[in-house]
């Protein structure tokens, strides 16, 4: 139905939110930050169609090497390595650059 249909059951779309205490004093309000509990079903769901997704990006070669948000293997030290390195390379070549 979900796929076929493209609706996602209202029943799936409903979260639990509970307080999770950090710190502090437990009887007051800010020493807890809020987590949001989604159903399983749904975690399941969103785990199938984002690894459907990303193999059709990934075989297509859809995604861009600037692209580390989402991508195993990639995360923000290697954002910054990336911008550095065209920066240097810009610099050595006097060529323009802006970040």
């Amino acid at each position: 139905m979900i796929l076929d249909q493209g609706i996602f059951p209202s029943k799936l779309k409903v979260v639990r939110i509970t307080p999770i205490f950090k710190k502090g004093d437990r009887n007051s309000p800010s020493s807890y930050r809020p987590i949001s509990l989604v159903p399983i079903v749904s975690k399941i769901f969103e785990c199938c169609v984002k690894d459907q997704l990303y193999n059709f990006f990934d075989s297509s070669s859809l995604l861009c090497e600037e692209q580390f948000g989402f991508l195993p293997g990639k995360n923000t030290s290697k954002a910054v390595q990336s911008i550095v390195e065209k920066v240097l390379i810009s610099f050595e070549n006097r060529d323009p650059c802006s970040v």
